[in-house]
């Protein structure tokens, strides 16, 4: 992620990874691979003014050209949380297979999270457990301010 002031990068290489399983028979398939990914509009301008850190769990479908819709966030440490999680999921690129789409792929919802974190970022591990893909979004913190808050999920 690149935002006016130095972020970590790579992030998106390491974190948007995805490891494929076979599902078992009756099993909804697994999400397919991203594609293309950025980080560019993560952070919330204005929750990194107020210092804030959080989390958003979304839910949505993958279309069969690979593009996430019906975006939904299930859980939130705020509403500018949402809307930066929701900008990067816009910008995702899913590997939409003809395999994935015949198992019926594009009727599944899946679920994607985001933590968002000032530098030094600690690499939260899942607040929500299981398999769930979780990206990270770390940017620097603006000169002066006090160690971050990070807000609650609702």
């Amino acid at each position: 992620m690149r935002t006016s002031a130095s972020v970590w990068s790579g992030i998106a290489a390491v974190a948007l990874c995805m490891v494929g399983f076979a599902a078992a028979a009756g099993d909804p398939p697994p999400m397919p691979a991203v594609k293309k990914e950025s980080l560019e509009q993560g952070f919330p301008p204005a929750e990194k003014r107020r210092n804030h850190e959080g989390s958003v769990l979304m839910s949505f479908y993958i279309d069969q050209r690979g593009r996430p819709n019906g975006m939904e966030a299930i859980e939130t440490s705020s509403e500018q949380f949402s809307e930066g999680a929701r900008r990067l999921m816009q910008a995702m690129r899913f590997k939409a297979t003809k395999e994935w789409i015949a198992a019926g792929g594009p009727a599944v919802r899946y679920r994607y999270g985001f933590i968002f974190e000032l530098a030094p970022c600690a690499h939260r591990s899942s607040p929500w457990g299981g398999d769930l893909e979780v990206v990270s979004i770390c940017a620097s913190a603006l000169p002066g301010t006090p160690p971050p808050t990070m807000l609650e999920r609702h």
